[in-house]
């Protein structure tokens, strides 16, 4: 699964976005061309012999605000599942609201209010040091050794079944824990008995993560995102696989 929020805009419409430099920016302020920085990771991606299956863009603030994923096939060292794809997520500003940041994971989710979920693979500031090909290079890199364990901890996840009273334990512990509000908690108990996406599932700790990561989305500030799914995340028993 890949998701970027409000996606619709192309790779040639990113190629065709000058950035302006924003006010306050000095000397050291490096601009980043969105379709250059694409280029750049798929040309890195495709020396490597890996296919991107999916593309998504968006931008905001006028075009200074980028983010994109793509979903990858045929990454060597990284055994995949059935409905599970390798995905690179990234996020970066010309606006100087944010650094240049790429992500790894089956499942990420990108948008540019500055939350980009997955295990991070660089998180760079934009000046006049930044070699972007070099960047990106090092960081795509990384991508193998971070994702080889995401197949084994989805396969966990899908294997293990919840009992109706498991699910509500976790579910009230969520709550206890103020990770969300208690409605909020409500609308994944009920996302999760009645899932909006066959392919979330039923009745399993990933089916359970589905419904969480789905309904508590808009109640949960972006900055906080990434760590209260890390949390949730922690709550959720896995399969012991041999």
């Amino acid at each position: 699964m890949i998701t970027v929020c409000d996606a619709g805009v192309t790779l040639e419409e990113l190629r065709a976005i000058e950035p302006v430099a924003p006010v306050g920016a000095g000397r050291r302020w490096r601009a980043i061309q969105h379709g250059e920085l694409v280029d750049t990771i798929k040309d890195e991606v495709a020396t490597r012999g890996w296919r991107v299956t999916k593309e998504l863009y968006s931008t905001a603030r006028g075009g200074a605000d980028m983010a994109g994923a793509l979903l990858l096939d045929g990454v060597r060292g990284v055994p995949t599942l059935p409905g599970m794809g390798l995905a690179l997520g990234f996020i970066h500003s010309n606006a100087r609201r944010r650094a240049l940041k790429l992500t790894v994971g089956a499942n990420v989710m990108c948008c540019n209010n500055g939350l980009c979920t997955g295990g991070t693979i660089l998180n760079r500031v934009h000046d006049h040091t930044v070699d972007l090909v070099d960047e990106i290079e090092a960081a795509v890199d990384r991508c193998v050794v971070q994702a080889e364990g995401l197949p084994e901890v989805v396969r966990g996840l899908r294997e293990r079944g919840l009992a109706a009273g498991e699910a509500s334990e976790i579910l009230m512990e969520t709550g206890r824990r103020g990770l969300v509000g208690w409605a909020a908690v409500g609308r994944v108990d009920r996302e999760y008995r009645n899932p909006t996406f066959g392919e979330h599932g039923k009745d399993t700790s990933w089916a359970l993560l589905n419904a969480f990561t789905y309904a508590a989305r808009p109640n949960i500030a972006a900055t906080r995102q990434m760590d209260v799914y890390n949390e949730f995340r922690q709550l959720l028993p896995v399969a012991c696989l041999n």
